[in-house]
């Protein structure tokens, strides 16, 4: 198969790959003369799409799980792309909101495919219904899909355009926390439980003893930079230079461009004990270096994958959780967080602990828009609550009670 090539997802039946093959002869047969692409069929159509994003590995990952997803609702409802109105934008939308019957299409993240190469009965297009952000996300891949389409001569029109901006089949809600601060991140106590998690992990075998390595280098470089997973798996030690006495870390981010992140002394202490245990001969990288930031665990000096990274932060921070279950809060916090929670937790505790300004954060983060930085400022909004909390009924108002 061609990199840019989408199949349609096997979600457990082969029933979807038979409704594709059929409606992709079907399209073939109604392909508009001079379309400006050579495509026969739906998939040949969005794989042409995809070709767009080449180069940028973030975004074609994103567009590519965003087209198969789309493709396989459209083959279970036995659709082409051309037969999309607005109706069933609208409904698409409805149902990443509310998928129906969840058992069809939703469960824990699994590889697609087997070992063997055979599709995976218990892989799903979904892990849940999805908030509103990532239900933006999927509307504008989508929608820059069918102009891509309509732009080529491969379809007539773009039903996406006809939405209403304002379109969103996900009403707010006060446990759907979108706007104005962001609440997921961990708090020190968090962070320290971890790292005392990672420490208890190094007393075992020597193979639990790499884990504990590889896995408190993993925190420190997501804790202490707040890079992306993608940015991570991505990155090499030679990626990471010194220029006038102060060591920086070229990072490839979103949309393929390149940024900077400054790096602690603590920071390079960390990385200097992990180029120890990986046994490298210098203490700090050298220009051109091509040994993965993270590696494997296995010695062979792999980069570790995008999928494997998320597993160990999850694992890591449930074990954490199982640690720290005497404190139900600190407990919760820790199973729902993510690898991009760390990131969150960087950028909160560089602008309200370490006292940043507002735009080296956003340059450390590299965000398109302060306004998008400023969501993590916390100390306005705690003194907003301080002073609001001066307002009181009277003397019998009372304290706020324990537990």
């Amino acid at each position: 198969m061609k990199r840019n090539s989408v199949e349609p997802p096997d979600a457990g039946a082969l029933v979807f790959r038979e409704a594709q093959d059929t409606l992709s002869r079907a399209a073939d047969a109604a392909r508009p003369d001079g379309a400006l692409i050579r495509a026969a069929t739906d998939a040949e159509a969005i794989g042409s799409w995809l070709g767009r994003y080449g180069a940028s590995p973030n975004t074609l990952a994103a567009a590519r799980k965003e087209g198969e997803r789309w493709l396989l609702w459209l083959t279970d409802r036995q659709q082409r792309l051309a037969d999309v109105t607005v109706d069933d934008c609208t409904a698409y939308l409805a149902f990443l909101a509310n998928p129906q019957p969840p058992e069809r299409w939703c469960g824990p993240a699994k590889p697609r495919h087997l070992p063997d190469g055979a599709p995976n009965p218990a892989w799903r297009p979904l892990q849940g219904p999805l908030g509103r952000a990532s239900i933006a996300q999927s509307r504008a891949l989508v929608h820059g899909l069918y102009e891509y389409l309509a732009a080529a001569g491969w379809l007539k029109a773009n039903p996406w355009r006809l939405l209403p901006r304002a379109t969103n089949p996900v009403a707010a809600n006060v446990d759907d926390p979108q706007a104005d601060i962001i609440e997921r991140f961990l708090p020190r106590a968090a962070v320290d439980a971890v790292l005392q998690t990672v420490a208890d992990f190094a007393d075992g075998t020597p193979a639990e003893q790499r884990h504990a390595a590889r896995c408190r280098w993993v925190f420190v470089l997501l804790f202490l930079t707040g890079a992306r997973r993608s940015e991570v798996v991505a990155a090499r030690m030679g990626h990471i230079r010194e220029v006038n006495g102060a060591w920086w870390w070229r990072v490839l981010g979103k949309g393929a461009r390149v940024g900077t992140i400054p790096l602690s002394a603590e920071f390079m202490t960390e990385l200097a004990s992990y180029r120890r245990h990986l046994g490298l001969a210098t203490a700090l990288p050298s220009p051109g270096e091509d040994v993965p930031l993270v590696c494997d665990v296995w010695g062979r000096k792999a980069p570790i994958t995008a999928s494997a990274l998320y597993k160990l932060v999850k694992q890591t921070l449930a074990a954490a959780a199982d640690r720290d279950a005497q404190d139900p809060q600190l407990a919760a916090r820790l199973r729902a967080a993510s690898t991009h929670w760390l990131r969150h937790t960087a950028a909160t505790e560089q602008l309200n602990t370490a006292g940043a300004d507002l735009v080296v954060v956003q340059r450390n983060l590299r965000h398109a828009s302060v306004t998008t930085t400023s969501r993590y400022l916390h100390a306005e909004e705690l003194e907003r609550h301080r002073q609001t909390t001066e307002h009181r009924l009277g003397p019998s108002g009372g304290e706020t009670p324990a537990g």
